[in-house]
């Protein structure tokens, strides 16, 4: 069986530069939004962490100067930022 597909590769970035601010891993929903504005698309869904505890995670979606990110708030804080071209 051989499977052929595309391959993106996304890089993992600390923050987010803005005209006038920068959103940076750890900061709230709240500010990422204040800061970034409505995201064009989100996805929600539950994780677990190392000590099986089941955390509340959301993807959310920007395009920004042409670079697609990918924002991810785990318990209500930004855990990862991910941009792609």
């Amino acid at each position: 069986l051989t499977i052929s597909s595309a391959t993106y590769a996304a890089t993992d970035t600390r923050a987010i530069r803005t005209s006038t601010d920068v959103v940076s891993l750890g900061d709230s929903t709240g500010s990422m939004i204040q800061k970034l504005g409505r995201p064009e698309a989100k996805n929600e869904y539950t994780a677990r962490d190392q000590n099986g505890k089941l955390l509340f995670v959301v993807d959310y979606y920007y395009t920004i100067n042409n670079l697609k990110y990918t924002v991810t708030v785990t318990e209500g804080r930004i855990s990862k930022m991910v941009w792609e071209r």
